[in-house]
């Protein structure tokens, strides 16, 4: 399928280049892309434990709102939504997750993505996640105790780094504490937020935030950045 293209699909990223963000006017004072310059004081006041539901306006398209707001689709899915750039978005995900999550974990950071340094991150996690649940099944089977479910907890390590990424965003666009990461990790691991929560920084992003398809075409396939290699937690 190709990539989106046309007016409604990149209405606000408009850039050519990808992470230089088009924020949208209008923003209150506390919201918006501060990823170009400091935030002008210090971090927001919350707990460890802060869920941060709901975002407002912030992000670069003034579209995050709270995670409860599933019937909104843009611009994900087109401005207006449609069904071409809808499907284009629901396949990306879909084929790729992976992909699909190094690119963001990229923007969270303004960085342009790069197999190593994105990608590498959750290739790590999933092989060590596996790794702890074949142990666990072989231990099992050998002692005769049931422990194979345990063996499930190695994706904590996988939900730890899709947390980071909401904590990057959260902390790009000045929403709640930088150090909320117990509620972030809630956020993600819970089965009823998850969901909801990976569509609310899908809703805070441009286009180019999550398309990994269109930055391949556009910069073909990166390798590595040596000068960004392992940055990828966000400094206030």
């Amino acid at each position: 399928m190709s990539g989106p293209t046309g007016q409604s699909m990149y209405q606000n990223d408009s850039q050519p280049a990808y992470n230089q963000d088009v924020v949208k006017p209008g923003y209150d004072s506390g919201y918006g892309d501060v990823s170009k310059g400091s935030h002008g004081g210090p971090p927001p006041s919350g707990g460890i434990c802060e869920l941060n539901c709901d975002w407002g306006n912030a992000g670069a398209t003034g579209n995050a709102g709270a995670c409860t707001d599933i019937s909104k689709l843009e611009p994900c899915c087109g401005e207006p939504c449609n069904f071409k750039d809808g499907l284009y978005c629901c396949l990306c995900s879909a084929c790729c997750g992976l992909c699909v999550q190094s690119k963001m974990l990229a923007y969270s950071v303004d960085q342009e993505c790069f197999c190593v340094n994105h990608c590498g991150p959750y290739l790590v996690v999933y092989l060590v996640a596996l790794a702890i649940e074949v142990t666990f099944y072989v231990v099992s089977a050998v002692l005769g105790i049931p422990l194979g479910s345990v063996g499930a907890l190695g994706s904590c390590f996988l939900l730890a780094l899709l947390a980071l990424t909401r904590r990057n965003l959260r902390s790009k666009f000045n929403v709640g504490s930088p150090d909320s990461w117990l509620g972030d990790f809630f956020m993600m691991c819970c089965v009823c937020t998850s969901p909801c929560s990976l569509c609310q920084e899908f809703r805070s992003m441009p286009i180019s935030g999550w398309d990994w398809l269109g930055d391949i075409r556009e910069r073909g396939f990166q390798l590595i950045d040596n000068s960004t290699l392992g940055q990828i937690v966000r400094k206030y």
